[in-house]
């Protein structure tokens, strides 16, 4: 069996923030009421691109940095009204209320939607909701080095404990074109603070994230992450920099706020 090597080394530190030191604020509102029929393109036609339906844009935010993600599927929502007595609490759906968590680059806030397929009431003023946010912190990075792959085939690694599947290198569809390949785990990606590619020789190489997604079935989740190379490249090592000693923090939701609307 081929032996790995990895190279450990912690490169920062961070005091774990507790959840009365993080915060949650509404950045943004979007309610449609009504669509029209099909548009021009076949699809449906939407003044704002979107379905019937409300979304709420949260902001969560942490001084002393350190966030990372959100657990979606662990995090709740017992409650989401306006003050005209409307449920607006969405049907329970697969992948839940909360959409499309990202985080920001120094690691002090995250944004994530909460959607629903209803709207608040005619002459609503306020809306509601409630309920409880699994926040994940990192604490500590450190760098981990795998072997050098190949990228003309498929691969597997084990880098940093993260296995990892490694696609074969592909001609860019899209964009600016170049070459794409894809990192897929069982393991949680979000945990990832940075990676690099370099070639054979240990030079860098110039790489774009592409795009990421996940898929779970309740038992397990596929995580994905795409990446662009300007050039074609087939010895390729991965050093990866991981959040260590990974946390979940329970920040409380509980937030009411105007919104001025009218029939």
């Amino acid at each position: 069996m081929k032996k790995m090597r990895c190279v450990l080394f912690a490169c920062s530190c961070l005091t774990l923030p507790s959840f009365a030191e993080v915060t949650v604020k509404v950045a943004g509102i979007q309610v449609i009421r009504e669509t029209y029929g099909k548009s021009e393109y076949g699809a449906e036609l939407s003044p704002l691109s979107g379905q019937v339906g409300s979304e709420i844009g949260l902001l969560i935010l942490s001084e002393k940095g350190g966030i990372i993600g959100l657990d979606e599927r662990k995090s709740s929502l017992s409650v989401f009204s306006d003050d005209q007595g409307g449920n607006l609490q969405p049907e329970k759906k697969f992948f839940g209320p909360f959409s499309f968590p990202k985080a920001s680059q120094d690691g002090k806030a995250l944004s994530v939607g909460i959607k629903t397929d209803k709207t608040p009431k005619a002459g609503a003023q306020k809306m509601k909701v409630k309920g409880e946010l699994m926040v994940k912190i990192g604490t500590e990075k450190k760098t981990h080095q795998g072997e050098v792959f190949d990228l003309s085939k498929e691969s597997e690694q084990n880098v940093g404990g993260l296995k990892i599947k490694v696609s074969k290198l592909e001609k860019a569809n899209f964009g600016n074109a170049g070459f794409e390949f894809e990192i897929k785990s069982k393991g949680d990606l979000s945990q990832i603070a940075s990676i690099q590619f370099s070639d054979a020789q240990g030079k860098k190489i110039e790489t774009d994230k592409n795009g990421s997604s996940s898929f779970g079935d309740g038992k397990m989740t596929q995580w994905t992450r795409s990446y662009r190379l300007k050039k074609k490249e087939e010895k390729v090592r991965l050093e990866i920099e991981l959040w260590d000693n990974l946390k979940t923090v329970s920040v409380p939701l509980d937030l009411e706020f105007g919104i001025g609307l009218s029939k």
